[in-house]
């Protein structure tokens, strides 16, 4: 049966499976991010494969997810925890692998290592092994998702540097650094090397320098993408585009479409965060149009401006990411009647409320 949206103990994926053999129908409700449509696809695959009917949706947030299970159907709620048919792990697209194996199908382990690195969880069995029995390596250079260097690190979201959302300045800067042919690990290298430094050129910061660390030494993958970030990439960026075309490009394996969706949403990324000024202010504040606003906000704090606090208000939404962690806990006080969520250290808050009228607010009640 459905669940009915009240908080309870979620449940592991072997003991959801359970559920799910003789069902007339499953609905799927997932959380509309990078690592929730992995986690949809994955287990419609698997569902469509036992031949049961299946109904997918992807949930914005948790209110959004209840209205969507009323009814006798069979529900599994992935990526929002604490309803009866969730799961508890840490990644959506994990727990659907786990399912997906229960029910004796074979799930793409490549798709459910980059949803959980969308999710900020490492790499694990049983999707890893099965990766690397599909020929998952890790070698040297950066996560991007294309064999073309200058595609690749044009668009990516791991980083942000002075050729990033241009393709033309990218070309030229990979032309610069005569690479091998053909490419080799130590050209891999040499991407890694140059690019480290000419995206702390701006802003020389620790931060900068882990957010870098984190696209070094990609693995590469077992699916049509070049490695296993790079296609995290490409679902966070595609999940924040449209999740819903998203979702039926997975399904139907139009990997072009979500490439293309990644480049709009790169370009668009970066554009806004070129844009942001350098002062010494310690809170900045951006507009972005059309695209959720906390990698505006991510890129801007790690690769370009120096401030404390950096305000970034979207569609419906603000997203606030902060050098010490006190973003949720600085959204919740300046916008109490909303739900946060996020980090300590990169927050966002759905609410119509207007960013400036909310710190001066704030400011004049202090």
């Amino acid at each position: 049966m459905a669940t009915t949206g009240t908080a309870t103990e979620s449940r592991d994926a072997a003991d959801l499976a359970s559920d799910l053999h003789d069902a007339e129908l499953v609905r799927v409700v997932s959380r509309a991010d990078g690592d929730g449509l992995a986690a949809a696809t994955i287990l419609g695959d698997a569902l469509a494969d036992r031949d049961i009917p299946r109904h997918l949706s992807l949930a914005p947030s948790r209110n959004r997810v209840a209205p969507r299970l009323e009814g006798d159907d069979t529900a599994i709620v992935l990526g929002f925890p604490d309803f009866e048919q969730s799961c508890n792990a840490e990644s959506a697209a994990t727990c659907a692998f786990e399912m997906a194996q229960e029910l004796g199908t074979d799930p793409d382990p490549g798709l459910a290592l980059a949803g959980g690195t969308v999710a900020g969880v490492r790499a694990q069995d049983p999707a890893l092994s099965a990766a690397q029995d599909r020929g998952l390596t890790q070698r040297p250079g950066l996560a991007i998702p294309t064999a073309d260097m200058a595609t690749g690190l044009a668009y990516t979201g791991w980083l942000h540097a002075e050729f990033s959302g241009d393709e033309a300045a990218t070309s030229e800067f990979v032309a610069d650094l005569d690479l091998p042919e053909p490419m080799n690990e130590r050209g891999h290298r040499m991407v890694a090397s140059a690019v480290a430094l000419e995206a702390t050129d701006t802003l020389p910061s620790e931060r900068a320098t882990k957010a870098i660390a984190n696209a070094v030494g990609p693995r590469t993958t077992p699916t049509a993408f070049e490695t296993i970030g790079g296609y995290a990439d490409v679902l966070n960026a595609a999940a924040k585009m449209d999740a819903g075309a998203a979702l039926a490009s997975l399904l139907t394996g139009a990997e072009s479409r979500l490439l293309e969706m990644w480049q709009v949403y790169g370009a668009k990324v970066h554009e806004v965060v070129a844009e942001l000024p350098q002062t010494e202010t310690p809170v900045q504040t951006a507009t972005v149009e059309g695209i959720p606003p906390d990698d505006v906000a991510r890129l801007g704090r790690d690769f370009r401006v120096p401030a404390d606090q950096i305000y970034v208000e979207g569609p419906a939404t603000i997203a606030l990411a902060t050098r010490e962690e006190t973003a949720i806990e600085t959204l919740e006080t300046r916008v109490p009647e909303a739900a946060v969520s996020g980090t300590n250290t990169l927050a966002t808050v759905r609410t119509d409320a207007d960013l400036e009228t909310i710190l001066t607010d704030t400011e004049a009640g202090q």
